[in-house]
């Protein structure tokens, strides 16, 4: 007996891994309302596939953010912008990793407003203590729900109605002593008048109290890097690009490095200001193939140098408040009405290295400290003479200037802080309509208001730092009152004496004064206020009955005015910072939108394998004042062939509105990075080594002129829940999404690529310097783009008692996973198609494969969980994807195992623990070029490697 029970087991979980690679979700716990179609009628299931996640398995996972949330769904790209001056702390649902815009959100149901100026929503502005259950709708969906569904809809349900209370207070924090986060929430629910009103409020707490840095972890100390071969190792064999520890700034130095080409042809001669202004040779590295790092030299490490320039950050400074209440009375016994009030706010913080100049700052040769520093000609025979080094580069005369590079550590690392302010009024009611045969109705009105205040300290004020760095002595004849002749000004004052500037001294560490500071360092802040008024209506029931049962219907309508409201610091509004700078602007945009949607049964009775059939078909028309009207749809089938196999399908067109902000945001400067300048081929640079720029500025905006994104998906898959295997279910399902007029920016380096293809309307967008030397790219959204994406979902699950398997044992285990292999994520655009799928950096790449599993066990009071998440195999992007382009191209896949425990000391009291990263797993050290991160889409890929292992203890007390 025994025996049998043992082979029995074995048998159904090796089913259960080749039906399945690897997936994840605690199975076979608890069923939640998903939202897969407008319809609501008993039996009916949507043929849209749809993941539920319920409140049981939130308490397993003990998740301290909705960003934690995510890491377990495969399908949903995890991300989070961790530095970005921007959308510091920004986390969204990102469907398929084609962006967050075309994944829609739903709050109980209804549509949320953006909080980011740029786009999207945060989800952490939802306090995840206080979610009941989140539905995952993959495919197409814009027939039901409108706009932004083009991969799907993800709605999240909030604390549901409840009497009583609970209180949950949880800690965590890591092996490296940090991630001290704290996080609490606190729930009640009463009801009123007889039962007949219910009100629940709750409140939800989280504090993470420190920027936390790469230089903290042992592999982000090692400043790995993407290097560029020279042409010469490259003509020899050597790949392009090598990743390696090391990294320095090939032409930075907190002191300033002295860039003196040589006009005779010769190699470029750098050297190094070190303490007092003396001179001194400065040593490159190896590996400089192009202008940006190179391995082991003088330049500046910042992965090593924690108190200036700490490098990457792998988590903000966080701290949030949540309110939500919600109440509902029953009017009559076929009248509810219902009201709720969320109130969240989101404080993140977090910083960039301090702000620096690599190689291209102007210094002109009558500059006041340079011709007054110790090296300028001085009577030592044998000291580096300043003078004689830039006359004999320029071939016999002094030149006018010379270009430096320095970090300003007296400037301190810029510091990035957003503040979101999240607040939404939503008020309606529901009930049934006795005369037209219990047909469900519903109306309501919201309105949500998005606060979005972003400010960057120790910013620098560009013509203010320029007018400084140029300093001369104060001339006999018109000179500048107040200072004596000889003495240090801005030549700018000389001009217009009343500027205020102050001049500064750049030649040596820690020379720049407190005053120089003050002049040209400050605050750059951008407020944006998103407004969304919506209010709309559904009635659903059944029309009448044909010989296979009755033909359902829903249809409703909706209102909507979005608008956004942005100012920003004067000095923004010229655009004027080195980075975050944004201009005022406003914007408004109105849609009327209607739908329908039945569900048909065609059913023929004791026909062969047709224990059920039935079509569902939606239509929407929406009309908005920005780009006219559009008109969607949806047919899906639902055939169970018998009780065990069921098979499921989809054809929908989908669209996606281009936002407030895709319209009408003015330009926006932020920092970007070119590392292959192709264009210098084309206009016969006499410089082979150079490749690239490693910082750019670039400049983007909105676009009056986009139209609305449009695509086709197909979804097809199968749910089998065999008789002769209780308690496993199983699902596969295929997608297919074509995408046309999609919205595109363009990166720095695609501007680029394209302006080296021939195309004159990105060469136009380029800016360089003297030197030739790219150092702003302009960028506009377009539709111009087409986007296709393929692949396969799975999921599974599990559940059985284990006395089933040894009479001895006791309690139950549930296996459940979720899997998701992405065959395809091309990008096509000016007739260049690019694969993404299969890669680990890049804006849309997604290894191929991404799963979860999770193991729960039950005993009674006790309950434990193992999670395995696997992030599988990839090479490094679609740009650099080969031995020749970069060592090393492909990287292995990377699992992580999360432990956790709860147990419930009595009816009141449940204490639990867990683990994340039980291992200690680290990160592949996929280098980034652009700011010497250790990993380029760390967030993106990896959120809980790059942590480490964290402890967290809680405790829930319900009364």
């Amino acid at each position: 007996m025994r025996t049998s029970k043992i082979a029995a087991f074995l048998l159904s979980t090796s089913s259960l891994v080749i039906v399945l690679p690897a997936m994840a979700q605690d199975a076979g716990v608890e069923n939640v309302t998903v939202t897969g179609s407008r319809v609501s009628r008993q039996g009916f299931e949507a043929p849209t596939p749809t993941t539920a996640i319920g409140a049981v398995e939130l308490e397993q996972k003990a998740a301290l953010t909705v960003t934690d949330i995510i890491a377990e769904i495969p399908s949903l790209a995890p991300n989070q912008n961790n530095n970005n001056s921007q959308n510091i702390g920004l986390s969204t649902f990102n469907l398929r990793n084609i962006g967050a815009t075309r994944t829609l959100v739903l709050l109980d149901g209804m549509r949320v407003q953006d909080t980011s100026p740029t786009g999207g929503f945060n989800v952490n502005v939802i306090p995840a203590q206080l979610i009941s259950h989140i539905d995952i709708v993959t495919g197409g969906a814009s027939a039901a729900y409108g706009s932004d569904a083009i991969t799907g809809v993800v709605n999240v349900s909030l604390t549901p109605q409840q009497s009583g209370g609970k209180l949950d207070l949880q800690a965590t924090g890591s092996n490296y002593g940090d991630d001290h986060a704290l996080s609490g929430s606190f729930t009640y629910g009463h009801g009123f008048a007889g039962n007949k009103g219910q009100v629940v409020f709750a409140a939800a707490y989280y504090n993470q109290p420190h920027i936390i840095y790469e230089a903290r972890r042992p592999w982000g100390r090692q400043g790995y890097t993407q290097f560029t071969n020279t042409k010469a190792a490259i003509a020899a064999g050597a790949p392009t690009y090598t990743i390696a520890p090391g990294g320095t700034l090939s032409l930075v130095t907190n002191g300033g490095v002295m860039v003196v080409p040589q006009k005779n042809g010769s190699a470029t001669q750098y050297y190094q200001f070190l303490a007092g202004g003396v001179l001194a040779p400065f040593n490159q590295g190896a590996l400089c193939g192009a202008t940006n790092y190179c391995q082991n030299g003088d330049g500046v490490m910042t992965s090593t140098q924690p108190a200036q320039a700490p490098g990457g950050v792998l988590l903000p400074k966080a701290e949030r408040y949540n309110f939500y209440t919600h109440v509902s009375y029953d009017l009559t016994p076929s009248i509810q009405l219902f009201g709720s009030v969320l109130y969240s706010s989101d404080t993140e913080t977090g910083t960039n290295v301090p702000n620096y100049n690599n190689g291209d700052l102007k210094i002109n040769t009558d500059n006041y400290y340079l011709v007054n520093s110790p090296n300028w000609n001085p009577a030592s025979a044998t000291a580096l003479n300043i003078r004689n080094i830039l006359i004999a580069g320029n071939g016999g005369t002094l030149p006018a200037s010379f270009n430096l590079g320095r970090e300003n550590f007296e400037d301190n690392s810029t510091v990035n802080a957003a503040l979101t302010t999240y607040m939404r009024y939503n008020a309606g009611a529901q009930g049934t309509l006795s005369w037209l045969d219990g047909w469900s109705w519903d109306a309501h009105v919201t309105y949500t208001q998005s606060l979005y205040y972003n400010q960057s300290a120790n910013n620098r004020i560009q013509a203010n730092f320029f007018n400084a760095v140029d300093a001369v002595a104060n001339p006999a004849i018109g000179s500048v009152a107040g200072v004596p002749v000889g003495q240090p000004v801005c030549r700018s004052t000389i001009t217009s004496p009343t500027n205020g500037c102050v001049p500064i001294n750049v030649f040596g560490p820690g020379t720049i004064s407190q005053s120089g500071l003050n002049y040209y360092r400050g605050t750059s802040y951008v407020r944006d206020g998103d407004n969304q008024f919506n209010f709309g209506g559904n009635l659903r029931g059944d029309l009448f009955s044909t010989w296979a049962g009755p033909i359902s219907a829903a249809i409703g309508g909706e209102y909507r005015r979005d608008s956004i409201n942005q100012s920003s610091d004067p000095v923004s509004q010229v655009l004027g910072w080195r980075q975050a700078s944004a201009q005022g602007f406003y914007g408004a945009n109105e849609v009327r939108e209607g739908y329908v949607e039945f569900v048909v049964p065609l059913t023929i009775p004791n026909f062969p394998l047709m224990q059920k059939l039935e079509v569902d078909t939606a239509g929407r028309i929406a009309d908005y004042d920005s780009s006219g009207a559009a008109f969607v749809y949806k047919l899906g089938l639902n055939w169970t062939l018998i009780d065990d196999i069921r098979v499921r399908s989809t054809y929908s067109r989908d669209f996606r509105a281009p936002s407030v902000n895709d319209l009408y945001s003015t330009p926006l400067i932020s920092n970007g990075t070119v590392i292959r300048d192709n264009v210098q081929t084309i206009n016969g640079t006499t410089n082979p080594n150079f490749q690239g720029s490693p910082t750019i500025q670039t400049l983007s905006g909105g676009n009056p002129k986009l139209k609305p994104e449009t695509a086709k998906t197909i979804t097809a898959g199968v749910v089998l829940s065999p008789r002769f295997f209780p308690g496993f279910t199983t699902s596969i399902d295929y997608y297919n999404i074509e995408m046309g007029n999609a919205l595109t920016t363009f990166t720095p380096q695609n501007v680029v690529d394209n302006c080296a293809a021939g195309s004159a309307v990105f060469c136009a967008g380029i800016t360089r310097n003297a030197a030739n030397v790219i150092t702003v790219v302009q960028s506009s959204q377009f539709n111009a783009q087409t986007l296709k994406v393929s692949g396969v979902d799975f999921e599974a699950s599990y559940g059985f008692s284990l006395e089933d398997v040894w009479d001895e044992l006791e309690g139950t285990l549930a296996i459940g996973g979720l899997a998701s292999y992405a065959e395809h994520i091309t990008t096509t655009a000016n007739n260049v198609t690019q694969e993404n799928a299969g890669f680990l950096t890049g804006t849309n790449s997604l290894p191929n494969w991404r799963t979860v599993t999770s193991f729960v066990y039950n005993n009674g009071p006790l309950t434990v969980r193992l999670l395995w998440a696997y992030t599988g195999a990839g090479r490094y992007s679609p740009l650099l994807k080969t031995a020749a382009d970069i060592n090393p191209f492909h990287f292995d896949g990377r699992s992580v195992f999360d432990l956790s425990t709860q147990y419930q000391i009595t009816d009141k009291i449940q204490v639990y623990g867990k683990i994340n990263n039980l291992l200690n797993t680290d990160p592949p050290l996929i280098a980034n070029n652009a700011t010497l991160k250790a990993l380029a889409d760390s967030s993106s890929l990896y959120p809980e490697y790059d942590l480490g292992r964290v402890f967290g203890i809680g405790v829930r007390y319900t009364f």
